[in-house]
């Protein structure tokens, strides 16, 4: 994608003093990575993506984003009750998850 990851743009970002804001590209980008969430989830089975941070999201030019990096996205059946298995980056696992 043209603009890369996430994680670099608002790195880029703050090394030169620009801030994106909610009315040009935070909203757009929130509502794209919540879209693709859904579209994987309606899926029968579902598709969890079990690594969702900043650096798989990527963007384009005019900033849509796309998830990246299904390395460790796992299936899910209705029937299964919960996910054992290891999970993705630490610092962006839900809470839940974590048993806190």
């Amino acid at each position: 994608m043209e603009r890369g990851d996430l994680s670099t743009v608002l790195q880029n970002c703050r090394e030169n003093g620009y801030q994106l804001t909610w009315s040009d590209h935070k909203s757009t980008i929130v509502l794209h990575i919540a879209e693709a969430l859904a579209y994987l989830h309606s899926l029968s089975p579902k598709i969890i993506h079990r690594d969702l941070k900043s650096k798989n999201v990527l963007l384009n030019d005019e900033m849509e984003a796309k998830l990246s990096d299904f390395g460790i996205s796992r299936e899910r059946f209705d029937t299964e009750a919960s996910m054992t298995a290891g999970m993705g980056t630490s610092f962006w696992i839900a809470p839940e998850l974590l048993g806190l």
